[in-house]
């Protein structure tokens, strides 16, 4: 993993005098200090930058953020000695141990690719993009890159802020799980991974956008398939050849 750290104290905190900064840092504990973390991650053979990336610290539901189509990240992180990870489909897993301290931090992350997953990944891609296609029903659909610059938290969010999927009452309930399809109030079909999903629609907010790789609507929302990172992956080494979709 090749880490440059460039260190980038703000203007405020060069214009403090030392006596003042170490009255600062006496006053707040290190475990309570916050460093604000931004940098970018890159393509180690090409130099080009990764988007959908995603860079996270310790361990799973710690900071983390997902890159942007510069492959550009921010977060924050408490100060302090911690892992840092970096991941995408295709390229090599990238771990390092990170001294977070001061009040900003860039840090420029490479990624060694996987030639053989990266083409894979466009083969497999490319299958879905066919099946979609090829249904005679509208349909939408978000693609890593879309999500990684969407600002959403979660599936349900990403439905409802990039593809005008707008929960409604079902019939007979209070509970927001149904959508407008063709004119009427239905309950929508949702696929996770190709498999049936037994939840309702409001069980997507579980599905962190980091988690996301594609989402598909069709016929307004009646039909959800989401995509998982772990499931292209899989898809991705079998060079998976997706079934029929049962829409009509």
């Amino acid at each position: 993993m090749s880490i440059r750290i460039l260190a980038s104290p703000s203007a405020a905190m060069r214009s403090l005098s030392l006596a003042a900064a170490l009255l600062l840092c006496a006053a707040v504990p290190l475990s309570a200090q916050r460093v604000t973390v931004s940098g970018q991650v890159l393509d180690t053979d090409s130099g080009q930058p990764i988007a959908g990336a995603i860079v996270e610290v310790g361990e799973r539901g710690g900071p983390h953020a997902i890159t942007d189509a510069e492959g550009r990240f921010t977060f924050r992180v408490r100060a302090g000695e911690r892992a840092l990870t970096a991941h995408a489909l295709g390229y090599e897993m990238a771990v390092s141990a990170i001294d977070f301290t001061g009040q900003t931090m860039e840090l420029d992350v490479g990624l060694k690719p996987q030639p053989v997953v990266l083409d894979a990944v466009t083969v497999v891609v490319d299958r879905f993009e066919h099946r979609r296609r090829a249904v005679a029903v509208s349909s939408r659909v978000m693609d890593v890159r879309q999500i990684a610059g969407a600002a959403a938290m979660n599936a349900f969010d990403l439905l409802e802020t990039r593809l005008s999927v707008h929960a409604l009452p079902c019939p007979g309930s209070v509970r927001a799980n149904c959508v407008r399809a063709r004119g009427s109030v239905v309950a929508p079909t949702i696929y996770v991974d190709e498999a049936r999903f037994m939840g309702d629609l409001d069980a997507l907010r579980s599905f962190d956008t980091s988690e996301v790789y594609r989402i598909e609507v069709y016929s307004g929302g009646s039909h959800i398939r989401v995509y998982t990172r772990w499931y292209m992956n899989i898809a991705a080494k079998s060079r998976l050849r997706p079934m029929p979709l049962p829409i009509t």
